[in-house]
C-alpha cells in the first residue's frame, strides 16, 4: 500500500511539472504572436497580457512553496 502512495505521490509532481512547463510555453507563443491568454477564473472568462499570466504564475508557485 505505501508503495503505491509513494508512486501516486511522484505521478503527481510529474503532472505539476508537466503543467508548469506547458503554461509557460503558452505564455511564450502569447507573447510571439501579440495574442491575449484566455482563462477561465471563479467561472468567470478573462484575457490576459502574457507578462500579467506570467505573473500570476509566478505569484501561485511562491504561494505553495
Amino acid at each position: 500500500m505505501k508503495q503505491h502512495v509513494i508512486e501516486k505521490d511522484e505521478s503527481l509532481k510529474l503532472a505539476e511539472a508537466a503543467f508548469l512547463q506547458a503554461s509557460y510555453r503558452v505564455i511564450e507563443r502569447a507573447r510571439q504572436t501579440g495574442t491575449l491568454i484566455v482563462i477561465s477564473e471563479n467561472g468567470v472568462i478573462k484575457e490576459l497580457l502574457p507578462d500579467e499570466a506570467e505573473a500570476r504564475l509566478a505569484q501561485k508557485r511562491l504561494n505553495e512553496a
